[in-house]
């Protein structure tokens, strides 16, 4: 396999990096429209109660997995934090979430069908895709449920997440933009619907896992049809042999296993849309589809882990922490922390779980 250290790193566009802005700004106006649907201040615990009187899909337990939860968290993994030391994740310690089935799919039989409201409607194969420009870009991205198991009331139909479902790659693939332009995207056309092969039940309906975008959101200029994952060719686990890359946006918008972009005058709402959403309730008339990744922080685990338990043991003395902040838009490398200090005080003069970090932490601003 490729080296993590032989990669020769790369710089991202200029146009990629307008994008990047200009998804920095959208990702703030997200932020603020979720805030004033389900923040604390609009929409509180008691509220919430209110609107679902007989919740059952949510637990205050901590140690009460279901056997659905147990068999989603085998098949599906969070980030080996330990790897946080690196800019880039290595691909077998990505976080993976894979809603059905992985698609076997025969590179040398693949074909991506782009229709709808084009001027030119097309059928590429994979090698069509890969004679286009390549660029490679540092994406960082996140599940949408990353820290589920953190949470007071914890969603139990999904997987249950740490803090750990997260990773930073070099993909490397072509812009959906240059490819929407020679297409020909006609007047009225306002959304843009990306397939992948994998198909399932979710909330009692029989679908493949679909996505979409606005014209706009589509058209920015950092959006991806990607093939490779840090120098090599998608895993299948991973999206092989196209995926969709949606930089800044959780997961969820990267859609695996591409097949199909349709572009649409609007309206089309699947049930993954309806899935990813701010909601004060099942019944919201208004939900708010999820988009944008918020600023977060995270340090890697110091010390060595007990194998069973996973409470990290330190020896006596001062241990220096160190992470990684990802900020609006999640574009780069993860950057790291500017760690001024961080004294960790054991209880005793031997190993001792757990130790008490405090100090400052001064993360840079985008």
């Amino acid at each position: 396999g490729l080296s993590l250290s032989s990669m020769t790193r790369h710089a991202e566009s200029s146009e990629f990096l307008a994008a990047a802005k200009t998804e920095a700004a959208r990702a703030v106006e997200h932020r603020k429209k979720v805030l004033e649907h389900v923040g604390a201040e609009a929409f509180t615990v008691d509220d919430f109660h209110k609107e679902e009187p007989g919740d059952w899909k949510h637990t205050t337990g901590r140690s009460d997995v279901t056997p659905a939860e147990l068999q989603l968290g085998k098949r599906c993994h969070g980030a080996h934090v330990e790897t946080l030391s690196a800019d880039i994740t290595p691909a077998g310690s990505h976080y993976l979430l894979i809603h059905f089935d992985v698609p076997l799919i025969d590179p040398s039989a693949y074909r991506l069908k782009i229709h709808g409201l084009v001027d030119k409607e097309v059928s590429l194969s994979l090698a069509d895709i890969k004679r286009r420009k390549a660029q490679t870009a540092s994406v960082l991205m996140a599940c949408a449920g990353n820290g589920r198991m953190g949470l007071t009331e914890r969603f139990t139909s999904h997987v249950p997440w740490g803090p750990d479902a997260f990773g930073c790659a070099d993909w490397t693939g072509c812009s959906l933009a240059e490819l929407l332009q020679e297409v020909g995207v006609k007047d009225g056309a306002a959304q843009v619907i990306f397939t992948g092969a994998d198909k399932g039940v979710e909330w009692n309906t029989v679908d493949y896992f679909r996505r979409s975008l606005t014209v706009e959101q589509a058209m920015t200029g950092h959006v991806m049809l990607c093939w490779q994952m840090n120098g090599a060719d998608l895993l299948p686990c991973h999206g092989a042999p196209v995926r969709i890359i949606v930089p800044g946006w959780y997961g969820m918008a990267s859609v695996k296993w591409l097949t199909s972009i349709e572009i649409t005058s609007g309206g089309w709402w699947g049930t993954e849309m309806d899935v990813y959403c701010y909601r004060r309730s099942r019944l919201d008339p208004t939900p708010l589809p999820i988009e944008q990744l918020p600023v977060r922080a995270m340090m890697a685990p110091p010390g060595h882990p007990d194998f069973y338990s996973r409470t990290r043991l330190l020896a006596p003395g001062v241990v220096r922490v160190r992470g990684k902040v990802w900020p609006f838009p999640s574009l780069a490398p993860s950057m790291p922390c500017q760690l001024l200090s961080a004294d960790v005080e054991v209880a005793r003069d031997s190993l001792a779980p757990p130790p008490r970090v405090c100090g400052a932490v001064h993360l840079p601003l985008p």
